[in-house]
């Protein structure tokens, strides 16, 4: 009898755990919807299944979905036809706290209604290699929360919005291999959170703001192949004149762009990077772990020198 009523105590237990139980109303049907729209397949997401149990990159607390990861995903043959941005879904997902979509195509632009239309709970946005085109909508700067924001290697065009600025708590900001044009903006200097900041292969201009080198958790900075005039605080091979121990910055723009006035000569040090050097590579998956709180960022090892 003692067996029998400890089974059914641990039954009891495991149907009003809402860590197993999606709540079956709006968070189940959203995501089905979701699945209808990008096209998914039923081996990740099996429609008769409990999501919060059986679908794949599907996290979830007290019942509710925190954690969407479609990070390379297939799409089913019909999604395949005419695949588009399309996660309207995700509207309705109001305890959503990170959606990594990397890997997945995306055609077509980041919608505007996406800052202000997803929850503002929103702590990580993955969409690397997804073929998004068009510009960094500035609905973006209402994501407050946000700490991880990776939007590199696809075809996003125009200037960067002044609206990245307010983005208080971001850590990680990769919008390297774009097509982004015109100058960063001074608002990035207030980024005072940020331990990663990558704006290389673009078409960048303009003076690169002062107020991004005096950040100061700032570990990662990558200014790689794009046409700046003006970086003061640089010398001639790229480096900031601020001792940085363990930290890799590099600048590459047009030769002869550099104001002569702003630099100094340290071209007989053997430590000064070579600005011919080929771009290097780094495993930003580093950081996709990052704390929310960053008060232990100094605890953490800077990314290797290549």
């Amino acid at each position: 009898m003692r067996n029998q009523l400890s089974f059914l105590c641990l039954v009891l237990l495991l149907l009003f755990d809402s860590t197993f139980e999606l709540n079956w109303g709006e968070d189940r049907s959203t995501l089905i919807q979701l699945r209808f729209s990008l096209g998914l397949r039923s081996k990740e997401w099996p429609r008769r299944a409990n999501p919060c149990i059986d679908w794949k990159g599907i996290g979830c607390k007290n019942g509710r979905v925190t954690e969407i990861n479609i990070s390379g995903f297939k799409r089913t043959t019909i999604g395949q036809e005419n695949p588009q941005f399309s996660v309207d879904a995700l509207r309705n997902l109001t305890f959503l706290e990170s959606f990594n979509a990397s890997n997945f195509a995306l055609p077509g632009p980041i919608p505007e209604w996406f800052g202000f239309g997803v929850a503002s709970s929103l702590q990580i946005l993955d969409l690397r290699f997804c073929s998004i085109i068009g510009p960094i909508p500035s609905s973006l700067g209402k994501l407050g929360n946000l700490t991880i924001l990776y939007l590199s290697n696809n075809g996003i065009t125009g200037p960067l919005p002044l609206s990245l600025g307010q983005l208080s708590s971001l850590a990680v900001l990769d919008l390297s291999h774009n097509s982004l044009a015109g100058s960063i903006p001074t608002s990035f200097g207030s980024l005072g959170n940020l331990i990663l900041l990558d704006m290389s292969s673009n078409f960048l201009t303009g003076p690169f703001p002062p107020g991004i080198l005096t950040l100061p958790h700032l570990q990662y900075l990558n200014l790689f192949n794009n046409s700046f005039s003006y970086l003061s605080g640089f010398d001639k091979s790229g480096r900031h004149r601020r001792d940085w121990t363990d930290t890799y910055y590099k600048y590459r723009g047009e030769p002869g762009t550099l104001d002569e006035n702003e630099i100094q000569d340290t071209s007989n040090s053997a430590d000064q990077p070579n600005v011919d050097d080929p771009e290097p590579t780094i495993d930003l998956t580093y950081y996709t772990d990052l704390p929310s709180s960053l008060n232990d960022t100094e605890q953490r090892d800077a990314p290797a020198r290549n």
